[in-house]
């Protein structure tokens, strides 16, 4: 399929595209009404998006994508174009703060999805210089004390 996704800035098209998807499914959470609990699988998506982009490149990915969830995209092309022909601002709503957490105990440079979440993160950042990002590395974390006191207190409110 020919000009699913047409990008004046090829060389960033791909971040641009998964930042985009991301923007896309926020939404999709937040009118769901789903919690923090539930963004994992926003992430999970939008990092599957990423790695194909990056192996077949935007068309393919745009492709790939277009295919499995043609009837949502096709129904939100033609809300866009309903939309631009009612002259109605529709209302966009952006992530303000994303929590980006890695447990890897590889370095980044040995890591390709360290490298994918750090090119998502710079690529949002760059996007929505407003937002707040917070980075947490469990991997880096100090191990939590668990001993008798935080069994028991577990224990009595579970």
């Amino acid at each position: 399929m020919q000009g699913i996704v047409e990008f004046p800035d090829k060389k960033n098209a791909g971040l641009i595209v998964i930042v985009s998807i991301l923007d896309a499914l926020a939404l999709v959470c937040y009118n769901l009404g789903l919690g923090l609990e539930d963004t994992s699988i926003v992430i999970t998506a939008t990092f599957l998006f990423a790695m194909v982009t990056l192996l077949w490149g935007v068309e393919q990915a745009a492709q790939s994508l277009y295919e499995s969830m043609g009837a949502g995209l096709y129904v939100h092309r033609n809300f866009l174009d309903f939309a631009a022909v009612t002259n109605n601002k529709p209302e966009v709503i952006m992530l303000k703060s994303i929590l980006y957490i890695t447990a890897n105990p590889k370095s980044e440079r040995n890591s390709n999805s360290l490298t994918v979440g750090r090119c998502l993160v710079n690529a949002y950042r760059l996007l929505h210089p407003s937002a707040s990002v917070t980075e947490i590395d469990v991997y880096r974390q100090p191990i939590p004390l668990v001993d008798e006191h935080f069994l028991s207190a577990r224990q009595k409110n579970g």
